[in-house]
């Protein structure tokens, strides 16, 4: 009887111990897992950063080109301006009639 009992508890130890051995599987692949996600959120986090910095450094260059934009633009429209209202008064000023030049008189016809 003993010899039973003995053989049960080293079937008992066995498969405890297989389970243990799993488990420390399981811990190793949890402990695998949490590096790879630590890794992917700075990942995530660098992304998030640099878009943040490219917005903000489009924002800036567009705050420091819009002015100067802005300005050429209307300096081009009163170009345009002046240019339209050049053609217009050229189109609508009268016509100066230029006298034709008298013809000369032959000096043989005498």
């Amino acid at each position: 009887m003993d010899a039973k009992i003995a053989a049960a508890e080293a079937r008992t130890d066995s498969k405890f111990a297989a389970v243990l051995a799993r488990l420390d599987v399981i811990n190793e692949q949890l402990r695998t897992s949490r590096e790879e996600l630590r890794v992917t959120r700075s990942n995530v986090w660098s992304a998030a950063f640099a878009v943040m910095g490219l917005i903000v450094a489009l924002a800036a260059l567009a705050a420091t080109v819009a002015p100067a934009s802005f300005t050429a633009g209307l300096s081009m429209r009163e170009l345009a301006r002046e240019e339209a209202r050049a053609s217009l008064e050229a189109r609508l000023a009268p016509a100066v009639v230029q006298p034709s030049p008298a013809p000369k008189a032959d000096a043989h016809a005498r």
